[in-house]
This record gives C-alpha cells, sequence and structure tokens, in this order.
C-alpha cells in the first residue's frame, strides 16, 4: 500500500484562496491525526512537520 503526505504552508492569507487552503490543511491534518493514532492541530502543525521527517528518517520512535 503506498502512502503519501503533503506538506503545506500553513499560514493564511486574506486573499480569495484562504477558506479553501484552511479547509484543506484542517483534512490534511485530520486525515494525519486518523491514520497515525496523533492529535495535531493548525496550531501544532510545526510539530506535525517534525513528526512527518521523523517518520520518513525512519528516526525514533518510528525507527
Amino acid at each position: 500500500m503506498l502512502k503519501k503526505t503533503v506538506l503545506f504552508d500553513p499560514s493564511i492569507d486574506n486573499n480569495g484562496g484562504a477558506r479553501m487552503k484552511e479547509n484543506g490543511l484542517k483534512e490534511l491534518i485530520e486525515d494525519y491525526n486518523e491514520r497515525y493514532d496523533q492529535d495535531f492541530t493548525a496550531g501544532s502543525f510545526g510539530k506535525m512537520k517534525k513528526d512527518i521527517a521523523a517518520r520518513l528518517a525512519h528516526k525514533k520512535p518510528y525507527g
């Protein structure tokens, strides 16, 4: 089974696509949380990025 992860810049601007980006980011975080039994939020997005990097590098606790 192929698993993929996508990272986005979490900053939200006031241009026309801001709501769409915010909703997409929320959906991405919810999917990641469900798939990997985590509890990240938009506010802890930096920690989520570190978690993804650790998984990809097979570092503790994922090694």
